[in-house]
């Protein structure tokens, strides 16, 4: 329940900051409770017999790497959807029907990311995979952000949606084999979950900020912020394999007889 409310109590400080007639005092409320909520939420987990999460799944670095990389999709490419959809319709002008048929080239190269990932975690890993995934979202999103409103649907937006969707397919697949491979059976439905819980999360709170971003009547130059912080989300990204998963060198044993 502190969790729980700690997240609920952050996402409504960030919605109330993005209200302009909210009040200054409920909106600090909101943060002052996230803060104490979550730091009573932490004090517990670290003292309880009895806690949400085992404390084996906390030492395990896949599973940390996992659900810090689920919040990172999310808060990248994941949360690329809501922007594009306010995007086509409300700077470019498209119908609903338009704007589906905009996402077909996006959704359709996610599907490929994903068929990708498979092939290339047998032959180069999870880890590298992963990276490549958010390096590919990276440049698609950065390609988005700089190119808005330079030209028509195909010059100026097309590639930027090819990408991203192919980096998307990539992460997510290989996400999720980072997250699970190292947890035992008897734990990978908990893993599963936390990782998806980092996604809903994730959403959350991405959105809230992308609002605060937007704003009411957004422009290019709003557009362009806000396709400049999902791209740096996915650069956040791409360090994970290389912080999180780097393992130790296996020291050598001078046996003596």
């Amino acid at each position: 329940m502190m969790g729980t409310g700690a997240l609920l109590a952050l996402v409504i400080g960030l919605t109330l900051v993005a209200d302009p007639e909210a009040s200054d005092a409920y909106t600090g409320g909101a943060f002052l409770v996230a803060v104490v909520l979550g730091l009573a939420f932490l004090t517990h987990e670290s003292r309880a017999d009895n806690v949400m999460v085992d404390r084996s799944l906390r030492r395990t670095r896949s599973l940390g790497a996992g659900v810090v990389a689920t919040y990172l999709y999310m808060a990248s490419v994941g949360s690329e959807f809501y922007l594009v959809t306010l995007l086509l319709q409300k700077l470019e002008g498209f119908t609903p029907l338009q704007a589906g048929l905009g996402f077909l080239p996006l959704a359709v190269m996610v599907t490929f990311g994903n068929m990708a990932a498979g092939r290339a975690v047998e032959r180069v890993g999870a880890g590298t995979t992963m990276t490549v995934g958010f390096l590919l979202s990276l440049v698609g999103l950065a390609l988005l952000a700089a190119m808005l409103g330079s030209g028509t649907y195909t010059t100026h937006l097309l590639p930027g949606l090819l990408l991203s969707g192919f980096g998307h397919g990539v992460i997510y697949t290989s996400m999720f084999v980072i997250g699970t491979r190292d947890v035992p059976d008897r734990h990978q439905g908990t893993a599963g979950a936390l990782m998806t819980t980092s996604q809903y999360l994730s959403a959350a709170v991405t959105v809230a900020l992308l609002t605060i971003i937007l704003g009411t009547d957004p422009t290019g130059v709003e557009f362009r912020w806000a396709f400049g912080l999902t791209a740096a989300f996915a650069a956040a990204g791409m360090l994970i394999s290389p912080l999180i998963l780097r393992r130790p060198e296996k020291r050598k044993v001078e046996v003596r007889v």
